[in-house]
């Protein structure tokens, strides 16, 4: 495993002490908790009762774990056209709005197989990247693809979005594309990557885009089963703000895809 910088990893048990490295596991300095490294990855999840919607067990799927990045799925034509842009335009959006210096350190936020957490360890050659997913077959992957590609300037954290564990102003960017429709508790989710950004950290993301008026209230209607909960642009935009972000832009709206950026005020 990448050496863990210090003060950076923040105890999901007392959630204040900071993490330190000891043999196979991690255990925090202030309440002595202890959690294993497994894989390659840092198990920081505790045990959950939620249930997670159709759309998140989904991402636990073998065979979608080895599809998701290939020209089966999220590279596919298909989606090119359904999200009105392709992975690679997605991409440079991305990285163009988060510019990122050498020494960065950031955050995939619900990172998957990796298909941008290495990309974001690449722009940041110097600094350290983080792959954060609730899934153990997407992390899996993901360390294995890492490997592949001897890329050794990433953290794998098996962790929830909605307690990022994270020290506060750490981070010079969090990315989280693929994922902000899935959360149960959007604003929940804003507010913990605004707090592990330092002031003017940015943050871009792609998310499930619904319609405005009658035919997006029955697009909504029409998902909820899933656990998919898709936004019109505006509504994007507005919890951002209310988030306690600025400079809020949305670079792609269409179909049913959009990618949007904003600064932690």
């Amino acid at each position: 495993m990448t050496k863990l910088p210090a003060q950076l990893l923040r105890c999901p048990s007392c959630r204040k002490g900071s993490l330190r490295e000891d043999g196979p596991m991690v255990t925090c300095k202030r309440c002595a908790a202890t959690f294993p490294v497994a894989g390659g990855v840092v198990d920081l999840l505790p045990a959950s009762t939620s249930k997670p919607g159709y759309a998140q067990r989904a991402m636990e799927w073998p065979w979608l774990v080895r599809i998701y990045e290939s020209r089966w799925w999220r590279r596919s034509p298909v989606i090119a056209a359904a999200f009105g842009c392709s992975f690679e335009e997605e991409q440079a959006y991305v990285l163009r709005s988060l510019d990122l210096p050498k020494n960065a350190r950031v955050l995939d936020l619900a990172c998957g197989p990796g298909i941008y957490t290495r990309p974001l360890a690449r722009a940041a050659s110097s600094g350290l990247a983080l792959g954060l997913d609730i899934s153990w077959p997407m992390l899996s992957y993901a360390t294995a693809r890492a490997r592949e590609e001897e890329i050794d300037n990433i953290v794998w954290l098996h962790a929830s979005a909605l307690e990022i564990p994270l020290a506060d102003s750490t981070l010079d960017g969090v990315n989280c594309c693929g994922a902000l429709h899935l959360f149960p508790d959007l604003s929940r989710v804003l507010s913990e990557i605004r707090r592990v950004l330092r002031p003017g950290g940015r943050f871009a993301c792609g998310m499930s885009r619904r319609l405005d008026g009658l035919l997006g209230d029955l697009e909504m209607r029409a998902t909820t089963w899933s656990g998919l909960t898709a936004r019109t642009s505006a509504e994007l935009s507005s919890l951002l703000e209310a988030a306690g972000f600025e400079r809020v832009q949305i670079h792609h709206s269409k179909r049913t895809w959009q990618i949007g950026s904003a600064v932690r005020r």
